[in-house]
């Protein structure tokens, strides 16, 4: 029996190894995702400041009540077009996260499918007589570690669509005051 067990091991190591290289891999892009949607923020962030400023600016050498109220409402037009070139590039890198996410969870879905049945069948061949209990051990162990990489692309899936989901909820709130407003100011 100690010469099948041995294989068993080797698929649970294969197993627990291959999931442990999909959550690092998808750890890593996502990572990489989080950065990108950071230095957005802040570009956007720093964006906003510089306009605002200049906008106080002008406001402050207004010489007149009008210049004053002209200076304030002129920049929600390109506030709000901002804000939709904002939604544009986040709705975007949503969509590169979901996709990059899959691939990483396929890709290692077909790896690992190729992997274990090389392993188990390697393990069915030498096998002594009365070991299919050992065996169907083996086929359950590759059937868990399959579901799980399964359910990790499916959570990682529903969660990046919930993400664009409220990206675009977002965008469209505030886009909509700002064209709003800015459909005032210009009147």
């Amino acid at each position: 029996m100690f010469a099948f067990t041995e294989p068993v091991i080797t698929v649970t190591k294969t197993s627990l190894t291959q999931q442990v290289d999909t959550l690092t891999e998808a750890g890593a892009k996502a990572f990489d995702h989080v950065e990108q949607i950071v230095d957005l923020n802040l570009c956007m962030l720093r964006a906003s400041f510089e306009q605002s400023t200049d906008v106080a600016r002008q406001m402050i050498t207004a010489k007149t009540a009008q210049e004053f109220l002209a200076a304030g409402a002129a920049q929600w037009q390109p506030q709000g077009e901002k804000l939709r070139t904002y939604g544009r590039h986040l709705a975007d890198l949503a969509s590169t996260v979901r996709k990059d996410l899959s691939t990483v969870a396929q890709e290692r879905v077909v790896e690992s499918n190729r992997k274990m049945i090389g392993i188990i069948e390697t393990a069915t061949k030498n096998a002594p007589a009365g070991s299919a209990p050992a065996v169907a051990l083996m086929k359950s162990v590759l059937s868990n570690a399959n579901a799980g990489v399964e359910q990790f692309s499916k959570t990682t899936r529903q969660a990046v669509e919930a993400m664009e989901g409220n990206l675009a909820a977002a965008v469209s709130r505030y886009a909509k005051p700002a064209a709003k407003a800015s459909r005032r100011a210009q009147k």
